[in-house]
Formats: C-alpha cells, sequence, structure tokens
C-alpha cells in the first residue's frame, strides 16, 4: 500500500509554495511600484506568474489602491474596456483610500471620453485619499460628481499645456 501523507506533500512542494498566502501577500506588497504601471510591473506581473499567484494578488487589496492612468487619446471604441478596466482595478482594492493619478496629454479633447473616465473614477471619490490630475482645465471643469471627498488629503491640478498647478 501506497499512501502519501501530510509530510510528503510538503516535500514535493517548493519554498516559495510552502508560504502562507498571508505571508505571501506581504511580499507582494513590496513589489508595488509608485509610478509604473502596465503588465511588467506589480500587481499585474503577479498575476502573470501562475494562477495561485493571480489568485492571491487578486483577493490582496493592498497591491490595488494606486492607480497611475495615462492617456494621449481616447476614443469611443475602446472606452467600455477603460472603463470597466477601471472598475476591476478599484473594485480590488476593497475599502482602502485611493491614490489617483490621472495624466491626459492628447492635444484634441474628445470631451464624451475623458467624461466618462472621470465618471468612473468619481464612483469613487468617498475614498479618494490623493488626486493628481493633468488634463486641460476645461475638461476639469466639467468633471462630475464631485460633491463628496471626505478623505481627500491632496489634490493637485494641472494643465498640461501651461504648465501650472
Amino acid at each position: 500500500m501506497n499512501t502519501v501523507g501530510p509530510l510528503d506533500e510538503q516535500l514535493t512542494l517548493t519554498p516559495i509554495q510552502r508560504l502562507h498566502p498571508e505571508i505571501l501577500a506581504e511580499i507582494f506588497t513590496f513589489c508595488l511600484s509608485t509610478h509604473d504601471v502596465g503588465t511588467n510591473h506589480a500587481p499585474l506581473l503577479l498575476c502573470n506568474v501562475c494562477s495561485s499567484w493571480r489568485a492571491l494578488a487578486i483577493l490582496t487589496p493592498l497591491l490595488w489602491p494606486n492607480l497611475n492612468l495615462r492617456f494621449k487619446s481616447l476614443v469611443d471604441s475602446n472606452m467600455q474596456s477603460v472603463v470597466d478596466g477601471i472598475h476591476t482595478w478599484l473594485g480590488r482594492s476593497g475599502i482602502l483610500p485611493l491614490t489617483i493619478r490621472l495624466r491626459y496629454f492628447g492635444l484634441e479633447v474628445d470631451f464624451d471620453p475623458v467624461l466618462q473616465v472621470c465618471d468612473a473614477l468619481s464612483t469613487y471619490a468617498s475614498r479618494w485619499k490623493s488626486l493628481d490630475v493633468e488634463m486641460p482645465g476645461i475638461v476639469f471643469a466639467s468633471w462630475p460628481n464631485l460633491d463628496a471627498v471626505p478623505l481627500l488629503h491632496t489634490l493637485r491640478i494641472r494643465s498640461p499645456f501651461d504648465g501650472t498647478s
């Protein structure tokens, strides 16, 4: 009779697999960059390692309260995926206070797509801790739903064209 017990299972695991999820999640938080975003940086990079890391990263709110968005242009054709991405990212942050950075560098402003992004971000305004926006002032003046921002500690608004804050 050949039985495999808990000790045998432990011996077949790699050292990283033996870590408790809480410890691994804590290690994940040290991988975060304050400026860089993308598939080559945490938390998205962690989601691409393996299915267990992806599941753990998605369930670790501390990996998701910072959102850094940069756009040169926004067109209606990709707006739903952008808006869905905002809701997915910020939804994973649980109830944590948020740091939002939004940069729009387009020379021409198509108000509807930009306002859709602003509206999606406004859904989470009650959790904003920091909001750093660089976009034409006319767009920011049209930003919807800026009524309740009880946690807002830092607000920075700049126009990409005149360098003012």
